[in-house]
């Protein structure tokens, strides 16, 4: 399925300095917890890397900071005008996760922490995780685990839900489908990838 206004509606949403500001300052501090977690199961040293979906930037520096060879790319060229400088040595890009710049074969690990729900084509992105991915590389990724199983954003979605406009929301690929185990392994199964552990 094509999710055509959606797509729009993420790009003009990530164009916009407002909403990127306060994306940064309420929701950073919670990706944060997930990417510390993602850099210590990585275990990035000495590895080429690639923040997909990087934003501000935050797990792109930590991994730099572990000793990765890292770069990280996002499409919003606001979200990358925060980018945080402390990861001596990591590159940032424009570009799109739909369409990763880079060739085959060009990374040891990717990593996407919060990203993939914002993709309106997740499977052609995990299609070019894929491809640039060597032989043997690892995927780590952080998602949204579904209200039912989350207790915290289970009342935050309710109050959302019961006070928020979604008359113009266009539809859009499923926010929690990284967050369901058997969603996920189905995702990562069609383009060649497996979960583990």
């Amino acid at each position: 399925m094509t999710f055509t206004e959606f797509a729009a509606q993420e790009k003009r949403g990530w164009a916009d300095a407002q909403i990127v500001a306060a994306y940064i300052e309420r929701f950073v501090p919670i990706t944060d917890v997930i990417a510390r977690q993602i850099v210590e199961r990585a275990r990035p040293a000495g590895k080429t890397t690639l923040d997909l979906c990087c934003g501000q930037g935050t797990l792109t520096a930590m991994l730099a900071g572990a000793g990765a060879d890292v770069t990280g790319i996002d499409f919003s060229e606001e979200m990358l005008k925060h980018v945080d400088k402390r990861g001596p040595g990591a590159v940032f890009k424009h570009g799109d996760a739909g369409k990763i710049p880079f060739e085959d074969d060009s990374f040891d690990l990717v990593v996407c922490n919060f990203g993939l729900m914002h993709l309106p084509d997740q499977g052609g992105a995990l299609d070019e995780v894929r491809r640039v991915l060597r032989p043997l590389g690892s995927v780590f990724a952080g998602g949204w685990a579904p209200p039912d199983a989350s207790p915290g954003f289970n009342t935050v979605y309710k109050a959302v839900r019961a006070h928020a406009d979604f008359s113009d929301v266009p539809v859009g690929p499923d926010l929690f489908a990284f967050g369901q185990r058997e969603a996920a392994e189905e995702a990562m199964k069609k383009a060649g990838l497996r979960i583990v552990g």
